[in-house]
């Protein structure tokens, strides 16, 4: 009995890592594994799988939680390599004791959240800061609005030193300028754009046409092969996960749009 008692356990110890690899705790949807107890917006304490599946994690997603939730949750799961952030609390909780958790992480590489949650102070205009992403070969930037979408606020995405992939869910032609001016080492740069006819209508109704917009026309700076538009992720999800299980997601689309270009451009 003992040695299969102890075949056991190796198998278990074996199998854990690839079990617990990944990391969902959301407000509106589906979470795995169970680690915090009480509702989402009300937590009541940690579950027992806890420690064990934030100690393996190394794809992890947060959406739609409290930030102390967020917070505890980076904090105890060091080995975070891809990570998303979504949709906090920010106008109501602090969400800023997440950019040092963010930048003490050793082997983060991808990145998925909105910097203005992150570095927001009431009353304080956002400027993005380097110092927490300095790791970071993707990052995807939320929440772009036209207020914002200039070179001036992000002036500092030029002091990444790893930055290859950027991808931002709103864009204008200046900005895209200065990014390829500013980035030299980015060999891909997303622009996502909504291609509902029904959404663009309701925005442009309440006049919201900076948030939500068309494609750019294909022409100038648009159609440098650095640049890849493709449509707004609808499940993101279904697609962050599809990328964490390596699978196709927006990033691997748009590099096939790019490798495609690339081909095309040789044969001509």
């Amino acid at each position: 009995m003992l040695p299969l008692v102890l075949v056991a356990k190796r198998v278990r110890e074996w199998i854990e890592p690839f079990l617990y690899e990944t990391l969902v705790y959301s407000n509106k949807f589906h979470s795995y594994p169970p680690i915090i107890d009480g509702e989402k917006w009300r937590p009541s304490g940690r579950l027992p799988l806890f420690e064990k599946a934030t100690g393996y994690a190394k794809k992890v997603l947060i959406e739609g939680v409290t930030a102390s939730s967020a917070i505890d949750i980076v904090g105890n799961s060091p080995n975070i390599e891809v990570l998303g952030i979504w949709a906090l609390p920010s106008m109501f909780q602090d969400c800023r004791p997440l950019l040092p958790l963010i930048q003490s992480l050793p082997t983060l590489t991808r990145l998925s959240t909105s910097p203005r949650d992150l570095f927001r102070v009431r009353g304080v205009p956002f400027v993005f800061r380097h110092e927490p992403f300095d790791k970071l070969t993707h990052l995807e930037i939320l929440c772009m609005e036209e207020g914002v979408c200039n070179w001036d606020t992000w002036a500092e995405l030029a002091l990444l030193p790893k930055l290859t992939h950027l991808a931002i869910d709103y864009s204008n032609i200046t900005f895209v300028t200065d990014a390829l001016m500013h980035l030299p080492k980015l060999k891909l740069l997303v622009c996502f754009y909504e291609d509902r006819q029904e959404v663009l209508h309701r925005a442009a109704l309440r006049g919201e046409e900076g948030i939500r917009h068309p494609r750019h026309p294909n022409t100038g700076i648009m159609m440098d092969n650095r640049v890849v538009q493709i449509p707004e992720v609808h499940d993101w999800i279904e697609d962050w996960e599809r990328g964490v299980h390596g699978q196709e997601d927006f990033w691997k689309r748009a590099e096939a749009i790019q490798a495609c270009r690339s081909a095309e451009c040789r044969l001509q």
